[in-house]
């Protein structure tokens, strides 16, 4: 009897701390100043597609990111790749909660090189603490 209890307890304790453990990250980002979407750490899809007859040098995307659990001793490193993989701009904040904004220009200056749509927009940080390091994928931005 005592056995049956004793699993289940434990069943019952490892469920809940599995359906609760997880950090719920999110972000939303704003093409100039205008909403264009929004993404949590169980996005599926981080695509955004903009027009690439409508995007000038002047434009901006900003990444507006929040965590339920921010660490407070920890780096943050904003960064855009391309096709290639290449880093195109990197952006260091020192604080978790804070917009972070990227001009277009550039992006539009590769396009236009070498014709590439895709560009992804990642967010890493190290964790002073524990010296633990860890990333996500922010957007996929796309240009049609």
């Amino acid at each position: 009897m005592f056995q049956k209890f004793a699993l289940l307890f434990f069943l019952s304790v490892s469920t809940y701390s599995y359906s609760y453990s997880g950090k719920v990250d999110t972000w939303a980002i704003y093409f100039n100043d205008s909403a264009v979407n929004s993404f949590n750490s169980n996005s599926l899809k981080i695509d955004v597609v903009l027009d690439l007859s409508l995007i000038t040098s002047n434009d901006s995307l900003k990444i507006i990111f929040k965590s339920d659990q921010p660490c407070f001793n920890c780096e943050y490193y904003y960064f855009v790749s391309d096709d290639l993989h290449r880093k195109m701009e990197i952006i260091r904040k020192r604080v978790l909660h804070q917009s972070v904004t990227f001009s277009l220009e550039n992006l539009l200056i590769e396009q236009r090189k070498r014709g590439l749509n895709n560009y992804l927009f990642q967010m890493v940080y190290t964790d002073y603490n524990t010296m633990k390091r860890s990333g996500l994928k922010l957007l996929n931005l796309q240009f049609e």
